[in-house]
């Protein structure tokens, strides 16, 4: 996983976990209820993050490669 989208699921993380600590507060029972749904989606996202980043990597691979090959290649253009 690049450097990039490591620092994007820690950030997350982070953000999830601020709001669990909201989850466990004395604040009112709306303001715990919203955490909750907040803290849920961002686990959302994490997970689907951790599934499809690394395809996502796997294809901007792949596509340089293919594009680096072309230029190498002449891009096309008849010598």
């Amino acid at each position: 996983m690049t450097p990039t989208a490591a620092l994007l699921l820690r950030t997350l993380e982070s953000e999830a976990a601020h709001w669990d600590d909201v989850t466990t507060t004395d604040a009112p029972a709306i303001t715990r209820n919203r955490a909750e749904a907040m803290r849920n989606g961002i686990d959302y996202a994490i997970a689907q993050l951790k599934v499809a980043l690394p395809a996502i990597e796997g294809e901007a691979v792949e596509e340089y490669r293919g594009v680096a090959e072309w230029l190498e290649n002449g891009a096309g253009i008849a010598a």
